[in-house]
């Protein structure tokens, strides 16, 4: 075994172990309404039911080379992916929960994403501007990058 899904329980320090595979299988997201988990596995996504059985891949489109940037929004709907463009590097895309055509959030590159606010209306990510790696946010639909970090006089 290379990989397993596993939950600890806290009020009794049970581990209670979902899903294994011989592959190497990584960053594990919740779906909020605990129907399962969002993994990563060579540059693909995978949903993985609560009560363990087969991976299923799920349609990312074109982007096909993510890495392991990847979550939920916070009322379930939408997933949010970075995945490497050739060339250009690493991008923001999100679609629809079920999967589908991704929709392209960040026009710069390259683009880490990181989290959600909890509103679910602001992405968080690590994107390289100028020399440096920087956080940054914007709105749901890509618009209105700000960076946080790197400002006049930083170091």
């Amino acid at each position: 075994m290379r990989s397993a899904l596993e939950i600890y329980h806290l009020a009794d320090g049970r581990v209670e172990t979902v899903w294994q595979s011989d592959d190497l299988y990584e960053a594990p997201n919740w779906f909020p309404d605990n129907s399962g988990f969002l993994i990563n596995g060579d540059g693909l996504l995978w949903r993985v039911p609560r009560n363990g059985g087969a991976a299923v891949q799920v349609d990312t489109g074109s982007a096909t080379r993510l890495n392991n940037d990847h979550g939920i929004s916070p009322d379930g709907q939408s997933i949010v992916i970075s995945s490497h463009t050739g060339q250009e590097g690493s991008v923001i895309y999100s679609l629809p929960v079920a999967g589908g055509a991704p929709r392209r959030v960040t026009p710069l590159s390259p683009s880490y994403w990181h989290g959600w606010s909890p509103d679910g209306a602001t992405h968080a990510y690590c994107a390289r501007r100028g020399e440096r790696y920087e956080i940054c946010t914007c709105d749901l639909d890509g618009g209105n990058e700000r960076q946080l970090t790197g400002r006049d006089g930083d170091q």
